[in-house]
């Protein structure tokens, strides 16, 4: 879908620490209008949300089909913040609808990137990853060519056990784990990154958006995280966002 206006979006999963954080943005200044928010519960802070932005639509998935929602909104943009493998009927069901799909749910690409990429393809909508290994990727690939690429190098913080010894693991507590050393996220992504299952999610995710195979994905540890994602050139040059 071609913009030539500012996006009307849907935020699914808006009251989410991915949808918080994009409501945030709208607050600055961001050029995209919220017009319509889901989630799965917190339904007082759904309505807060949508009184604080305007928004005319809003659903909660104990209540009605978010898929439906979605294919029946007038937004032409859906933010799909829903976490882990609920997310790919959201994404499913933008694309199939027309819209752009900005992609904060890397399980929906794990999961059915073949069906996802046909949707785009048969309905003109794009797919655009948010997650900050993903978006960093995706500027330096537009800036320098796949042609030109000879490797990606996706960076992670080590979560919170980074230096722990091993023979203290069996005593770790759920409140540990979820203490990331960096990020405020929510629960599901912050065990993920505890134990280094989401990088993995990562890798696939890159290999299928960037039609790259695992074996030109190298994961680092970088525990400041300041760079989210390097492309190593053919000629030796390496570039960071």
């Amino acid at each position: 879908m071609k913009h030539n206006t500012i996006r009307r979006v849907l935020i699914a999963g808006a009251t989410g620490s991915v949808g918080g954080a994009a409501l945030r943005a709208f607050e600055n200044g961001c050029p995209f209008v919220p017009l319509a928010l889901a989630s799965g519960s917190r339904k007082e802070e759904l309505e807060k949300a949508a009184r604080a932005f305007g928004c005319t639509e809003t659903a909660l998935a104990a209540e009605q089909s978010i898929p439906d929602f979605i294919r029946n909104s007038d937004a032409d943009t859906v933010l799909n913040a829903v976490p882990g493998f609920a997310g790919l009927e959201i994404s499913v069901a933008a694309l199939e609808a027309g819209k752009d799909l900005i992609l904060a749910n890397k399980e929906s690409i794990v999961a059915g990137a073949a069906l996802l990429f046909s949707l785009s393809k048969r309905t003109g909508a794009e797919i655009i990853p948010v997650d900050s290994e993903h978006s960093a990727i995706r500027e330096l690939i537009k800036a320098h060519g796949a042609e030109n690429v000879s490797r990606i190098i996706i960076t992670a913080s080590g979560g919170p056990f980074a230096d722990r010894p091993a023979d203290t693991f069996s005593t770790i507590t759920y409140k540990e784990a979820v203490a990331h050393p960096t990020w405020k996220m929510g629960a599901k992504i912050s065990i993920d990154s505890a134990t280094l299952a989401n990088k993995g999610l990562e890798i696939i995710e890159a290999a299928r958006l960037f039609s790259v195979p695992p074996e030109r994905i190298k994961p680092v540890i970088h525990r400041q995280s300041c760079v989210h994602s390097m492309v190593e050139l053919k000629n030796g040059a390496l570039y960071a966002q």
